[in-house]
């Protein structure tokens, strides 16, 4: 069976599990549905000659899916030593303390003492990130690089990899809070500080406000209204002072006629031409009224039907006579 660890260090291995690529071992047997050891055997062999020719970063991978698919002590050992000459010790650290459980499992001395002697040399350049949590919430989630990190481990030091690490920190009804802290040293403690979370503001319903016609729109209308109405009031009135013109040039010269040719006939030329010419003024008098009395009508209906803002009495009074 695998030997159990202490309260603190399990705690330690469950948190460092979401930025450690491992995959830890149990002592109970693997599912079989999981696995898949001829895959596993050949991933291994691949990773192992690519470790042998100095090329680690193509070689852990393979070593991790393999152990991934069929978990082993001599392929945990092997990923163990991988990630220690990538330089990721936290990584290294928890395999090699896998190598420890399965080698006593397996009842390989050899490979537990070669374990414990890496692990040694190891943990003094072990990075560091203290994580300290203030008065989190009952339903505070909190992540690191993407992982859930337990609450037991809320209080605690986390062996992590050198480089970028995120933390990130949610509750509900409250603003989320993340960071990211750089750890580049050997050996370094990084101290990461999760404050309370803020209450985040309630959310307010827009209210839809009536969409109304601008004031401004309404009161140009209403002058262009007034305008065309008061233009032709007037174009109507000045149609009728050229119809009125031209009736009593009409009446003056039929007059004339009359006078030069009282008779049914009349050879006088002049007054012939005086009578053709007042025929056609008395039309042209004729037309413009019909203008400037439709005009008159159209203006006066514009100016009855349209509200006027300042109220006026208009008065127009016409009279004529021939």
């Amino acid at each position: 069976m695998r030997a159990a660890c202490g309260p603190r260090w399990c705690a330690l291995r469950i948190a460092a599990a979401g930025c450690i690529a491992v995959a830890s071992a149990s002592g109970a047997d693997p599912d079989p549905a999981n696995t898949n050891p001829a895959l596993a055997e050949a991933l291994f062999r691949e990773g192992k000659q690519l470790a042998g020719a100095g090329d680690f970063e193509r070689a852990c991978p393979k070593l991790a899916d393999s152990h991934r698919l069929d978990p082993g002590g001599g392929t945990v050992l092997a990923l163990a030593h991988c990630h220690e000459a990538r330089g990721r010790l936290a990584s290294a650290w928890a395999a090699f303390n896998d190598a420890i459980a399965f080698a006593q499992r397996d009842g390989r001395g050899d490979r537990e003492t070669e374990a414990r002697s890496r692990l040694a040399a190891i943990e003094p350049r072990l990075c560091w990130i203290e994580l300290t949590v203030s008065t989190p919430p009952s339903d505070l989630e909190l992540r690191h690089d993407g992982q859930p990190v337990p609450r037991s481990a809320w209080a605690s030091r986390l062996p992590v990899d050198p480089g970028l690490h995120r933390f990130e920190a949610r509750a509900g009804r409250r603003k989320p809070w993340s960071v990211s802290v750089q750890v580049a040293e050997e050996g370094a403690t990084v101290a990461v500080l999760v404050p309370a979370l803020e209450a985040s503001s309630p959310a307010v319903a827009a209210v839809p406000r009536r969409r109304e016609r601008p004031r401004s729109v309404r009161r140009d209308s209403i002058s262009a209204s007034h305008q065309w109405g008061w233009s032709a009031l007037a174009g109507g009135v000045a149609a009728m002072s050229v119809g009125a013109y031209f009736g009593i040039l009409a009446l003056s010269d039929d007059r004339k006629a009359d006078e030069a040719c009282s008779g049914a006939r009349c050879d006088d030329r002049a007054a012939v031409d005086r009578s053709e010419r007042a025929a056609r003024l008395a039309t042209i008098s004729t037309l413009a009224f019909g203008v400037g009395i439709t005009s008159v009508a159209t203006g006066g209906a514009l100016l009855a039907l349209t509200p006027s803002r300042t109220p006026s009495n208009v008065g127009l009074h016409i009279s004529g006579g021939f």
